[in-house]
């Protein structure tokens, strides 16, 4: 049995994550839901917290992650996501020098929080398997470039999938 988790929505009328503001809750809704920012720190160790504890504690074959990513490309431009993106710029040399868009950190932080969770769950649980609802509406590839270039999954909801399959 895989325990279905969501990543970063919460619906209303859900019990309310302690202290909201500081995990970066953005305040503007969609569709009547609201969407805890997935490049925050806090947020990325709140959810991260709460995927081990079912990993751990409960009899699962596996995690799987609802919604791991953004709810759309016009979103995200919080004051606190923003403070942390050019925070994270200013101390990323790397980035600079490749002049790291929003939407590659944005991408690059959704990526992290996956990578972080699958290799944690290899160090302490490795029998427990790492699943992901992945975005297959919009637009496909083009003729002359890469899959992931051209697909809304990786330039309108930042999910990276073709990388997380590439590197395990």
């Amino acid at each position: 049995m895989h325990a279905w988790l969501k990543h970063v929505l919460r619906r209303p009328g859900e019990r309310r994550v302690s202290d909201a503001r500081r995990l970066g809750q953005c305040h503007q809704r969609r569709r009547n839901r609201r969407f805890l920012d997935p490049a925050i720190p806090d947020v990325q160790a709140y959810t991260h917290k709460i995927f081990m504890n079912v990993a751990l504690n409960y009899d699962v074959d596996g995690v799987h992650m609802d919604f791991v990513r953004y709810p759309g490309a016009t979103w995200g431009y919080t004051a606190t996501s923003l403070a942390q993106y050019k925070h994270d710029n200013r101390r990323d040399r790397d980035a600079r020098a490749r002049g790291c868009s929003l939407q590659a950190w944005r991408r690059d932080r959704v990526t992290a929080f996956v990578r972080d969770l699958h290799a944690d769950l290899q160090q302490r649980k490795p029998s427990v398997k790492l699943s992901a609802a992945l975005i297959c509406f919009g637009g496909g590839p083009g003729k002359r470039r890469g899959l992931e270039i051209y697909t809304s999954a990786y330039r309108s909801v930042f999910q990276d999938w073709r990388e997380w399959l590439a590197n395990g």
